[in-house]
């Protein structure tokens, strides 16, 4: 597939773009808060915008899709707001990397209700923290949604391979995206990672080759992203997923297979034991989502879908990209500037040439990756030498384009002292802080400007309007609930369960 970028100009303001930010809510003194989800946010299993992730305190905001980037952060702000005004006592933490973690049975996993698909979302969290540890579930990131308007997709389908289905050819044109991507991620957790360090209590009982850097402040010395690492959503099971980002229906077909094979040391664990759930399945994954990547293809799913067989009956609808950490610099945990690189970096993704990917490149992708994670400020790397050369091909896609351009990427990208994770390392040694108090004084800080900010008593009225909704949601839900759980997951399993002709 080859594109002409002349012919996007015209569609370039409908690009879309949501975001998923996870944050934890914590207490005063910044350990990590106990308390249920506030009953003002309404349902967590059925509200539109407010939900939690893994742990109970680990709140997930999620905003419509937008064209505008000043509106997607506007509406983090609002959600913000809510939080605050339905949890006086509570903050948010502004980073990804936890905040000061109880002994790992004494972080609740989300709880989701009683009815069947609750159930079936709790269980899923519960085998998480079985298979990782319930530490693992308290790391908070940033999700990027990202589509390409349906109109120059039908355009380009027409021109370029009008004889195809629709759907193939748009799949098809992700996958090309994707492909680059994988050849390109590094760039983004090089300029924005930002987890260089962990507080000392998230290291309990993990094996690990950090130092302690300040004040129960444990870190590498040239780390970027711990995150994207090994102390992250990492696993030696999920290394024997081989999966194929080349095409749609190897993609598919490769987490199906792991999702229907089973893993000894999950077998272990069991399934059901003396009447209790602990995990939803043996498999090395117990749904599509449990495999961890840092980009995936997504399509909203429908009643009695999982996001596999989504994908499978009515192909790519949005791209989402899963590893920009929280930026503690930011209100909301991201910037209009750093969603702006990542539409330029996507866009480049598209417009130039994407060759299947093969085994051995694959094999130094994440090498190269796991290299700028831990060690991408090491100045002996020259790391930043190929990101200069990765921003100026961007800036030229970007002025081809007519898109904005903001010139501190090129000059993150020449100079180390300059990128997210040595600034945050900086600003945390120059307060003489912990990485705990550094965080909570900025906690403490959005806190109040979101609390000045204010919201209208319209809007404020509107997303109670949305919780009280979504609390009656769950109750019908619940009541209309005919089926006994074992069944219901039984059924689940083979309803979804993907078959292959090969």
């Amino acid at each position: 597939m080859k594109f002409n970028n002349e012919s996007i100009k015209p569609f370039l303001k409908k690009l879309a773009r949501g975001v998923e930010r996870e944050t934890l809510r914590v207490y005063n003194e910044g350990s990590l808060a106990d308390s249920f989800h506030p009953l003002g946010l309404g349902s967590k299993l059925t509200h539109p915008y407010i939900t939690t992730d893994y742990a109970e305190s680990l709140m997930e905001f999620v905003t419509s899709p937008s064209d505008s980037y000043e509106g997607t952060n506007c509406f983090l702000e609002d959600l913000l707001y809510m939080t605050f005004h339905h949890a006086p006592k509570e903050w948010v933490w502004p980073v990804s990397m936890p905040c000061k973690l109880p002994a790992d049975e004494f972080i609740d996993v989300a709880d989701y209700g009683d009815s069947n698909v609750g159930k079936m979302k709790t269980i899923y969290r519960l085998g998480l923290g079985y298979r990782y540890g319930r530490s693992m579930q308290t790391i908070a990131g940033i999700h990027y949604n990202f589509s390409i308007p349906k109109e120059w997709i039908n355009e380009q389908h027409q021109t370029q391979s009008p004889n195809s289905l629709l759907m193939e050819f748009t799949n098809n044109l992700y996958f090309h995206i994707i492909r680059n991507f994988r050849r390109h991620d590094w760039i983004i957790s090089y300029l924005f990672g930002a987890t260089p360090v962990v507080d000392k209590s998230f290291l309990v009982g993990k094996n690990h080759q950090l130092s302690e850097i300040t004040k129960s402040t444990w870190g590498l010395p040239y780390a970027t992203s711990l995150r994207m690492g090994g102390l992250g959503y990492t696993s030696k099971a999920q290394e024997q997923i081989d999966v194929c980002f080349n095409r749609i229906s190897t993609y598919i077909k490769s987490i199906e297979k792991a999702r229907q094979t089973s893993y000894p040391e999950y077998k272990k664990i069991g399934v059901k034991v003396d009447g209790q759930y602990r995990q939803l399945s043996t498999g090395l994954i117990q749904i599509d989502n449990e495999f961890y990547a840092k980009i995936r293809p997504k399509r909203v799913r429908l009643p009695g879908e999982n996001s596999l067989m989504a994908l499978q009956k009515r192909g790519i609808e949005y791209l989402e990209v899963r590893l920009l950490d929280v930026n503690p610099f930011e209100v909301t945990g991201i910037s209009t500037s750093q969603m702006k690189f990542i539409d330029i970096l996507l866009l480049h993704c598209l417009f130039t040439e994407s060759p299947i990917l093969k085994a051995q490149e694959c094999k130094s992708i994440d090498q190269f990756y796991s290299q700028v994670i831990t060690q991408g400020r090491d100045p002996k790397l020259e790391i930043h030498k190929r990101a200069s050369a990765l921003v100026n091909e961007l800036k030229i896609t970007a002025t081809q384009l007519g898109l904005e351009w903001d010139n501190s990427w090129e000059e993150m990208a020449s100079n180390p002292s300059k990128i997210l994770s040595q600034v945050m390392i900086d600003s945390i040694l120059d307060s003489k802080k912990s990485f705990l108090d550094w965080s909570f004084d900025l906690a403490d800080n959005y806190r109040k400007t979101i609390l000045e900010k204010g919201l209208s008593s319209k809007s404020i009225d509107y997303y109670d309007c949305l919780a009280k909704d979504s609390i009656g949601e769950q109750t019908e839900i619940e009541k209309n609930d005919k089926q006994n759980f074992d069944d219901y997951l039984s059924d689940f399993y083979e309803k979804t369960r993907l078959s292959f002709d090969d």
